[in-house]
């Protein structure tokens, strides 16, 4: 299941993409994230201590996309200006 969010940050329009990885009941759920310039992962835990008590545990890993303007993989190719 995935979803796509438009959203403005700092009066700027962006588009997330949101993709859910894995899904154990209401206990776990863990998600995949990309956008523009970021991709990432939520997971989502709940833990039950009681019958009236619960710990949510939240982790989230967001990276920034490797930009590919100036980014030449093999720099023994780049040829000498003289």
């Amino acid at each position: 299941m995935a979803s796509e969010i438009d959203f403005k940050f700092r009066g700027r329009a962006l588009k997330l993409t949101c993709l859910v990885t894995e899904l154990q009941g209401l206990e776990r759920v863990c998600l995949s994230n990309e956008s523009d310039g970021l991709t990432g992962d939520v997971a989502i835990l709940v833990l039950t201590l009681a019958p009236q008590r619960s710990q949510l545990l939240v982790s989230v890993e967001m990276k920034p996309k490797a930009s590919r303007r100036g980014f030449c993989r093999n720099p023994c190719a780049l040829q000498k200006v003289h």
